[in-house]
């Protein structure tokens, strides 16, 4: 995994291709994740409309579930990292991941 700034907002990646953001705004942070159609949501924390992005809104009024986040970061980074090597032929992907369709990859 590597990080790196892209629009002045930190991004994580797997070689150049993003799979979770942060934003920090005025009242809130935004965890976003690339491509969280294909990563379970089993508590219901990922919000937006989105085909490709979703992103976990953080307040400081809100309780949130940090285990219910760090599942996601790691569902997002496996799934990104299972993307990178089958398009580099090392492993073959199987399920909807297979479609070519992809959101921009941030370098």
């Amino acid at each position: 995994m590597r990080e790196l700034l892209h629009d002045g907002h930190p991004t994580a990646c797997v070689d150049d291709a993003g799979f979770a953001y942060v934003n920090a705004f005025q009242s809130h942070v935004n965890v976003g994740f690339i491509r969280e159609a294909e990563i379970a949501d089993p508590h219901s924390v990922l919000e937006g409309t989105g085909k490709f992005m979703r992103h976990v809104k953080i307040t400081p009024d809100d309780e949130f579930d940090p285990t219910a986040l760090m599942n996601l970061v790691r569902a997002a980074y496996a799934d990104m990292k299972a993307h990178v090597e089958a398009e580099s032929g090392q492993l073959p992907v199987d399920g909807p991941a297979k479609e070519k369709t992809r959101p921009p990859m941030w370098h």
